[in-house]
């Protein structure tokens, strides 16, 4: 006698007992959902660390070919972060001030001479008059190079 199929093409109770094809219960990784990224990571470091790829598949009834997409992910996430790091990223920033300076002096403008400062921009930008700011800034150039500015502690 024929039994009839649900909507999966399966007969109904055909699947009682049955394992799926990673070897788990059927229908088990459904059961999870959605992975996180803490749960793969862990199944990744498995891997990693040697643990047969069929042997966590039935584990945890994930199908080998997504174990290896995970682990050819994260894989791909060191890389990337060891190439990102390389370069300190203050060291960066400083080599690109340097660049659009032209390897000028920096000349740092105390937070106690802003008024003068901005006296002497405005002198230059409304009246095209930059004696003052020249001055300004000789003068700072010329203390900072006996005595650096104070740099922000790390």
């Amino acid at each position: 006698m024929l039994r009839e199929k649900d909507g999966t093409g399966v007969a109904p109770g055909l699947l009682k007992g049955a394992r799926s094809a990673t070897g788990g219960d059927p229908g088990a990784a459904a059961i999870v959902g959605r992975w996180s990224t803490n749960r793969k990571r862990k199944i990744v470091l498995r891997l990693l660390r040697g643990e047969s790829d069929d042997a966590v598949s039935r584990e945890v009834s994930v199908p080998i070919y997504k174990l290896e997409q995970w682990r050819d992910r994260a894989l791909a996430g060191i890389d990337s972060g060891l190439k990102e790091r390389e370069n300190d990223p203050l060291e960066k920033q400083f080599g690109e001030a340097n660049r659009v300076t032209g390897g000028y002096v920096w000349t740092i403008v105390p937070l106690e001479k802003r008024t003068v400062y901005m006296q002497a921009l405005e002198q230059a930008s409304s009246f095209r008059d930059i004696r003052p700011l020249s001055k300004f800034f000789a003068q700072l150039v010329r203390e900072q190079t006996e005595i650096p500015a104070a740099r922000p502690a790390k």
